[in-house]
């Protein structure tokens, strides 16, 4: 009799694991849907911007520099969200040491909102602070 229960613990165990790592995943990929939005969002502006700039014979202006640093890394954020949920799809039930989440040293912390952002990017993504 304790066998049976002891698997129904398990059973239990296993599928409460499962479904936290379900949830982490759909968190993960709701991150991942609104950087595509404010990607979206950029990439409608540059183009505003690309196309005011050609119609007026003007050369490409600062603001235009800007958005393409801020989609680089938005598109980076993306990247290491991607690999987020791979970490999260390769954990495994009963395992004793988590999987870690790749290290990722190509990217710089915004000291105003916390952001992470491409190692090259002049400003903020998500505040536009200047990184120094």
């Amino acid at each position: 009799m304790p066998d049976i229960f002891g698997k129904l613990k398990s059973g239990a165990s296993k599928a409460a694991f499962d479904a936290d790592k379900l949830m982490k995943v759909r968190k993960v990929e709701g991150d991942i849907s609104q950087l595509k939005k404010q990607i979206d969002n950029f990439q409608e502006r540059l183009g505003e911007i690309t196309y005011l700039s050609y119609v007026n014979k003007e050369p490409q202006n600062q603001e235009a520099i800007d958005y393409c640093e801020k989609l680089i890394a938005l598109e980076q954020q993306v990247l290491v969200k991607q690999e987020e949920i791979k970490t999260i799809q390769a954990e495994v039930f009963g395992q004793s040491t988590p999987v870690s989440a790749p290290v990722v040293t190509n990217f710089q912390k915004c000291p105003s909102c916390g952001k992470m952002n491409a190692a090259t990017t002049k400003f903020c993504a998500e505040c536009g602070v200047k990184l120094g």
